[in-house]
């Protein structure tokens, strides 16, 4: 007895029902993951007034398989409290804080990702 089956049709059918899954996890987790980075941010963010830390926002855009995340703090003063290294912020904030979170969350990217897209497509 023979048996055949066309591997391309059963691939494009797998692709048919997992790509837009996929991609909309990916979306996701990536909004996710840039929110995370502003939380850790805004933990490290020096205080005066709370404004600096207030004006973190984030904005998402793209589609598909292209999406970009733009995570930023919005004061008239925003850039010289994150740039001048030498002035004083009492620990744990410090000057350069979305820089730091962002560093420090790097390593965690790819595993966010991957964590998100295997529970959508375990589903």
């Amino acid at each position: 007895m023979k048996s055949s089956m066309d591997v391309d049709k059963f691939l494009n059918a797998i692709e048919e029902q997992y790509k837009p899954r996929a991609h909309a996890a990916v979306q996701r987790a990536i909004y996710e993951f840039g929110a995370a980075v502003l939380g850790e941010a805004k933990k490290i963010c020096p205080v005066e007034t709370g404004a600096l830390v207030a004006s973190g926002n984030m904005e998402a855009t793209g589609s598909g398989s292209k999406v970009i995340v733009t995570i930023g703090f919005n004061t008239s003063y925003a850039l010289a409290v994150h740039e001048v290294l030498t002035a004083f912020h009492t620990p744990p904030t410090r000057s350069k804080f979305l820089a730091t979170a962002m560093q420090e969350m790097a390593p965690k990217f790819i595993p966010w990702i991957e964590e998100k897209l295997t529970e959508e497509l375990g589903k």
